[in-house]
Parts: C-alpha cells; structure tokens; sequence
C-alpha cells in the first residue's frame, strides 16, 4: 500500500493477520484473517516435546497473530517465529541445521514449499497445496496429525530393525567366512546357515508391521 502512495490508517489487529484494500489509489477498507488450530494439534506437539525433540512454530502472521495461535494451543514455552516470508522460513531452518541439528519441516501451503525443500525431511499434509507435496520427501495420506506420532514410531522401529538385521548378518559373516575358507566348517553347511541368516532377516524386517 506504501509503495503505491495509498495512506492506511492505524488500527488495533486484535490478534489478526490483515489485508488492507485500495480502490483506485484510495484506501478501502481492510480484512481481517485468523488461523484456526488443526485438530489434535496440542497432543501432536505435546508428544513431540515428551520425545526430547524441539517443535517451533514458523509463521507468516504478525507478532500478535502468532502469540493468539500459540495461546490457543496450550503449550508452554513453545517458540515461534512471525513476520516471515516463504524464504525466510527456509534461512530459519538452514540456522537450525547450522547448528547440527537434524530439521524436521510440516507444512501444507504454498509458502512453506522452500522450508519444505530446505529440511532434512519434509512431510507435506496429504490436503495441502500441490507445490507442497512435490516439495516434501513424506506426504500424509489423510488429514490427521496424529499420523505423525504414527510415522515418527515407525520410522524410530524400523532404523531399530535395520540396525539389528545388520548385526545379524556381518556376525555370520565374521563367524562362518573364516571357518569356510579354513575347512573347519563344510561349504554346504555354510550355505544352509546363510540361507537361514537370510531368513532371520527377513522374519525380523515383518516386526514392523506389528
């Protein structure tokens, strides 16, 4: 509206974000925008703090929209970012993984594509806009947070079995290679027991569907 040479009068937001309108180079009238909170949002977050890991709201409202959105949910000392571009909010997280960390970017809207792309992983909601599904690594089939407790438990269970189905097979490795090469163990018994290493693997990767 400044740039455009149009006077806007001052005016309490009250906690909303606002778009000002301008008619013929005259100030019009304004309009007033709010976020409402996604279902089970609080318990998501909750759980994401009680797993040691660190959530901050980035958005692109004013200071007092943030603080209203932040109030709504409930949660203490949870931080957030405000007055954010789509850019920015991808330098947000570029400064969290300066700092070693692994960054972890939700979103579903046009403005989050970059932090999206950005993160280390990002998870797109399977309504959110186009550009943010392309730009996420994992997108939610349905609309329900709570998926996400759901993806962050199988994602910690399946590394968990990955890592054990290794340990099976370099210790059959290290174990019955060098008694093959030696002659201390027949070649035949030495293919049976690798056809059963294999098949503990495999018996052990079903877990996760438990």
């Amino acid at each position: 509206m400044a740039e455009n040479g149009i006077f806007v009068p001052e005016t309490s937001d009250a906690g909303h974000t606002i778009a000002c309108v301008g008619i013929n180079g005259t100030f019009s009238g304004m309009i007033t925008l709010s976020d409402s909170i996604r279902e089970n949002a609080s318990d998501v977050l909750s759980y994401i703090n009680k797993k040691g890991m660190k959530s901050v709201i980035i958005t692109g409202d004013n200071k007092a929209a943030a603080e209203k959105l932040i109030g709504k949910l409930g949660i203490n000392g949870l931080e957030y970012v405000s007055d954010v571009t789509p850019f920015q909010k991808a330098d947000i997280v570029r400064q969290y993984q300066s700092d070693k960390n692994i960054c972890v970017m939700i979103g579903d809207g046009i403005n989050d594509a970059p932090a999206l792309t950005t993160a280390d992983v990002g998870v797109a909601i399977g309504n959110g806009t186009d550009i943010a599904i392309e730009s996420s690594d994992i997108v939610l089939m349905r609309d329900e947070l709570p998926m996400l407790t759901t993806l962050h438990e199988t994602s910690v269970k399946t590394l968990r079995i990955i890592k054990e189905n290794l340990f099976w097979a370099f210790s059959y490795n290290i174990v019955m290679v060098p008694l093959a090469v030696t002659g201390k163990v027949h070649p035949v018994f030495s293919a049976a027991l690798m056809s059963i290493s294999s098949l503990l693997v495999v018996f052990n990767s079903l877990r996760i569907n438990r």
